[in-house]
C-alpha cells in the first residue's frame, strides 16, 4: 500500500508520459491511471484528479515577439506565484522550513 508522506513537482514532456503509461511497471498502476486521465482531458488548463494537478505548458503562451524584444506574461506570472509569500505556497512554506533548520 503506498503512502502520500509529501508533495512533489515533476516537470515532464508528453512524450515521457505516454512511455510511462505504456512500459512502466504495474506496481505505479495508480501512477499510470493518473496521467492517462491527463493525456485524455490535457486541453483544460490546471486539470486536477483526486490530489493530482497538471499543467501542460504547451496550453500556456510563452513568449511574445514585437520591435522591443520578447516578452513573456507566462513567465512573469509563474515566477510571481512560485515566489509569493503565503502559507498556500508549498515553495515558500518549504523556504520557511528550510529556514527555521538554519
Amino acid at each position: 500500500q503506498k503512502k502520500q508522506q509529501h508533495k512533489v513537482a515533476v516537470g515532464i514532456n508528453i512524450g515521457m508520459f505516454q512511455k510511462f503509461i505504456k512500459f512502466g511497471s504495474d506496481k505505479h498502476s495508480d501512477i499510470k491511471v493518473l496521467f492517462s486521465k491527463f493525456l485524455e482531458n490535457r486541453h483544460e488548463k490546471g486539470y486536477q484528479i483526486e490530489n493530482a494537478y497538471f499543467y501542460d505548458f504547451e496550453s500556456y503562451p510563452r513568449l511574445h515577439f514585437n520591435k522591443c524584444g520578447v516578452k513573456s506574461e507566462f513567465v512573469v506570472s509563474y515566477l510571481k506565484n512560485l515566489t509569493k509569500e503565503c502559507a498556500s505556497n508549498p515553495f515558500f512554506e518549504l523556504y520557511l522550513s528550510e529556514k527555521q533548520k538554519e
